[in-house]
C-alpha cells in the first residue's frame, strides 16, 4: 500500500539503482556527542545555508551546487525521492481543501470544486518554488487546513461574513505581513 511505498522512497532500495549511477548506500557521519551515527542531507537536512556553491561541489566536479546539495552532503536522488515523500504527504490537501472551501464559496458556479483544487494546486506549487529559490531550503508549502476550516466554519458560516469580504481581508493581512517582512519589522518584533 501507500505506507510501504512510502517507506522504499524513504529509505531507497538497496543496490536496484546502481546500474543508474544512484548511490545505493546512505553516508555516515560521527555523532558529535558521542558514538551515534546519523544520515547526512536529505530532505530537510539542510544545515548549512551559508556555503558558496561555487566551491561546495568538491571531489573535482567543475559544475555549480547551486541549491548546495553536495555541500550539504546529500545527492541530486535523495532529493528527489525526500520530494516525492513530501509530495505523497501533502497531496490529500488538495481535494479536502477544495471541499472544505466548497462549503463556504457557494455562488461561484458549477466547477467550484475543480477551481479550488487547481487554484490550491498552483498556490502550493509556486509557494514552493519560490521557498526552495529564495531560501535555499527544501520545504514544501501548501494551505493550512486549520486556517481553512477556521475561515469557513467560524468567519463565514458561524459569522455570515460573506466570502469575498472574508477572503479581501484574508488578502490585506498577507500583504500586511509581507510588509512587516520586507522592512524587518516582524523579525525586530520576534526578538
Amino acid at each position: 500500500g501507500i505506507a510501504g511505498t512510502l517507506a522504499v522512497l524513504a529509505r531507497g532500495i538497496e543496490g536496484d539503482f546502481a546500474h543508474l549511477g544512484f548511490p545505493t548506500k546512505r553516508k555516515k557521519k560521527a555523532h558529535p556527542h558521542g558514538d551515534e551515527d546519523e544520515d547526512v542531507g536529505g530532505a530537510g537536512g539542510a544545515s548549512s545555508p551559508h556555503v558558496d556553491p561555487t566551491t561546495a561541489t568538491g571531489g573535482g566536479d567543475s559544475s555549480v551546487d547551486l541549491f548546495l546539495i553536495k555541500a550539504r552532503g546529500s545527492t541530486i536522488w535523495r532529493e528527489v525521492r525526500a520530494g516525492t515523500v513530501t509530495f505523497l504527504t501533502m497531496a490529500y490537501i488538495l481535494p479536502v481543501n477544495a471541499t472544505i472551501m466548497s462549503l463556504a464559496i457557494t455562488d461561484a458556479g458549477q466547477n467550484t470544486r475543480t477551481d479550488l483544487v487547481v487554484a490550491t494546486a498552483a498556490v502550493s506549487c509556486i509557494a514552493s518554488i519560490v521557498m526552495g529559490v529564495l531560501s535555499n531550503f527544501p520545504f514544501g508549502l501548501a494551505p493550512g487546513m486549520g486556517m481553512n476550516a477556521y475561515f469557513v466554519f467560524s468567519v463565514v458560516l458561524g459569522k455570515g461574513i460573506p466570502w469575498r469580504d472574508a477572503l479581501t481581508s484574508v488578502l490585506f493581512s498577507g500583504i500586511l505581513f509581507l510588509l512587516l517582512s520586507i522592512i524587518g519589522l516582524r523579525t525586530m518584533l520576534m526578538r
